[in-house]
């Protein structure tokens, strides 16, 4: 039970950092890629990054992880739970979220003011594949109750 309990957890975290995601892609969909970001753009970016690298964490190392434990899949490293995670169509393409889990180890790493404008960029194009994967799994987990047990 332990298991289906932080599942549900998980999710309900997903849900609440997806609420402060959105609102941070939209401001900075409006803002756009420059050369140039004035301080206020620059803390909408920041927090639109920090926010993209928390969803893709709670994603791939909570709940995919959970869910395989639930399913009683071995899948111990990252390619192998995305690659099981494609195959069962819990995600629309496991290649997808390896270039979103690469960007999100980018962002929580240091990275020079040089790269700040194409971090930026990769976030605000790769923000859109977020948004589906996790809808995705959203859908499977949702579709998947009664095997996963998940309670309302």
């Amino acid at each position: 039970m332990h298991l289906k309990k932080k599942l549900s957890e998980y999710m309900e975290m997903l849900d609440k950092a997806m609420y402060t995601f959105n609102y941070s892609y939209e401001k900075c969909k409006e803002i756009g890629i420059k050369e140039k970001y004035s301080y206020e753009e620059l803390d909408k970016f920041e927090s639109l990054s920090s926010r993209f690298a928390r969803i893709c964490y709670i994603l791939t190392q909570k709940i995919l992880k959970n869910i395989f434990l639930l399913l009683r899949e071995d899948a111990k490293t990252f390619i192998d739970r995305i690659n099981l995670a494609e195959k069962l169509e819990i995600i629309p393409g496991a290649e997808q979220l390896k270039i979103i889990r690469d960007l999100r180890n980018e962002i929580t790493h240091e990275y020079c003011m040089d790269d700040i404008t194409e971090i930026f960029k990769n976030v605000l194009e790769y923000s859109e594949a977020l948004l589906e994967t996790v809808e995705k799994v959203k859908i499977y987990v949702s579709d998947k109750k009664m095997i996963l047990e998940i309670k309302e």
